[in-house]
C-alpha cells in the first residue's frame, strides 16, 4: 500500500529505494522522498504541520494557519483532511522570547502547534561541556559540574538579529564548589536579561585515590598485557598497604592487540591492531576508587623476502577438490587471495587482512 513520490510520479517504495540509494553513482544533493499512505490522520498532520513551524519565519495566525495546512500532505485525502480543521491562535511574550499558540481542533480533539521565537540568544553552550538543561531561550538558570582540575571555562553565547551580549562574567577563574557565570543580554526591545550557568567544581582528588591511580598507572605502564589482578594489587600496596582487589568481580584487561605490516606491494599485509586497557576497582576503609589504564598498541614492521601465492606459486598440495591441504615451500608469507574456492582447512591459522587471506 505504499508509494514513493518522484517528481509528481507514484513508484513502488522498494523499487525506488533500491535504485536510488543501491548504487552511490548519483551527484552530491538531498533526495526528497515522501512516503504516501492512502490515508490522512489526526496525529500524522500534527506532526507534520510541527515540522514545519519548528523554524518557519511567521508574525501571527494568518502565518501559521497557511503554513500548517500547506504541511499537510502525503496521501489522496490530504488536502480535504487540512481543510477540516478549525483553529483557535494565542500570543503572549516576555523578555525572553515571542511564543505563538495555534490549537488545530478536528472532531472534538485539540493538538497545540507552536513557534517560539528567541528575542535574546539563539544558542547558550561550554565549550567541550553540557550544560543542564538544554538550552531553551525562555529558561534563564543552568547547572555544569567539572573535575577539579577544570579552572575556567568558555562561554558562548550567540544573540539572535538585533539583540547583543552585553558581558560574560565568572568563567575565568573557577573556585572549588559552587561558582556563577552571568551572560548578560540586550535583548531585542533593548531589555537587560540575564542567564546565569551554576557551575560546580569537584574538591580535589583526596591523597589516596591519587596514590591508587599512579601506582597503577606505573604498573600497568611497565606490565602492558602481562597485567595481573595480583601483580597490580601488589603494586598498589606498597602505596596504599590496606587497600583491597576482588580479582574476580573488581578487575578486567582488555589485551592490546599489536599491529603488523610488511615491506611487500603486492598483497600488503596491515594489520591494524587495537589498543586495551585495564579497569579496576579499589576498596579502602569503607570506600571504593574506580581507575581505568590504557595499554597502547604497538605496529610491528617486518620484512617479507619471498611470498607465496595459492594458486600462482610453488610448493602447495591440493586435495581432489582443490583445497590446499600444506605447503612444503620456505616462503615467509603464505597469500590466499580473496577469490580462491578451495575450503584451505588444513590451514587453520589465518588473518583477513585487506581482502586477503594470510598465513605468516
Amino acid at each position: 500500500t505504499q508509494s514513493i513520490e518522484v517528481n509528481g510520479v507514484w513508484m513502488p517504495r522498494e523499487d525506488y529505494l533500491s535504485s536510488t540509494f543501491g548504487k552511490p553513482t548519483y551527484g552530491a544533493g538531498t533526495r526528497n522522498i515522501h512516503f504516501y499512505q492512502e490515508k490522512m490522520t489526526l496525529v500524522r498532520a500534527a506532526a507534520l504541520a510541527a515540522a514545519e513551524l519548528y523554524n518557519a519565519d511567521v508574525s501571527g495566525k494568518k502565518d501559521m494557519q497557511n503554513i500548517a495546512q500547506s504541511a499537510v500532505k502525503g496521501s489522496a485525502d490530504a488536502a480535504g483532511f487540512a481543510d477540516s480543521f478549525t483553529y483557535s491562535f494565542s500570543e503572549n511574550e516576555n523578555k525572553y522570547e515571542k511564543r505563538m499558540e495555534l490549537t488545530a481542533i478536528r472532531g472534538g480533539i485539540s493538538i497545540p502547534l507552536y513557534r517560539v521565537i528567541s528575542k535574546t540568544l539563539s544558542d547558550l553552550s561550554v565549550k567541550g561541556k553540557q550544560i543542564t538543561p538544554y538550552f531553551d531561550s525562555s529558561v534563564c538558570e543552568y547547572s555544569l559540574s567539572v573535575p577539579n582540575k577544570t579552572a575556567s571555562l568558555t562561554v558562548n553565547a550567540v544573540p539572535v538579529k538585533n539583540a547583543r551580549v552585553i558581558s560574560v562574567s565568572g568563567a575565568d577563574s573557577l573556585s572549588v564548589g559552587e561558582n556563577r557565570i552571568v551572560v548578560t543580554v540586550e535583548n531585542t526591545k533593548k531589555e537587560k536579561v540575564e542567564y546565569i550557568i551554576t557551575v560546580t567544581r569537584e574538591e580535589p582528588m583526596d591523597s589516596v585515590y591519587s596514590a591508587i591511580i599512579s601506582a597503577a598507572k606505573n604498573y600497568v605502564g611497565n606490565q602492558g598485557n602481562s597485567v595481573t589482578a595480583e601483580g597490580l594489587l601488589t603494586a598498589v600496596k606498597q602505596a596504599v598497604p590496606t587497600v583491597l582487589l576482588d580479582a574476580e568481580n573488581d578487575f578486567y584487561i582488555r589485551h592490546a592487540v599489536n599491529g603488523v605490516r610488511d615491506n611487500t606491494e603486492d598483497y600488503p599485509l596491515n594489520i591494524t591492531g587495537h589498543d586495551g586497557a585495564v579497569a579496576a576497582v579499589f576498596e579502602n576503609d569503607g570506600k571504593r576508587y574506580g581507575v581505568t589504564v590504557p595499554i597502547a598498541h604497538r605496529t610491528e614492521n617486518i620484512h617479507i623476502s619471498k611470498t607465496a601465492v595459492v594458486g600462482k606459486s610453488e610448493g602447495f598440495t591440493y586435495d581432489g577438490d582443490g583445497n590446499v591441504t600444506g605447503y612444503n615451500g620456505n616462503a615467509d608469507k603464505l597469500v590466499f587471495p580473496e577469490n580462491y574456492s578451495g575450503s584451505m582447512s588444513e590451514l587453520s591459522d589465518k588473518t583477513h587482512v585487506n581482502n586477503i587471506k594470510v598465513l605468516i
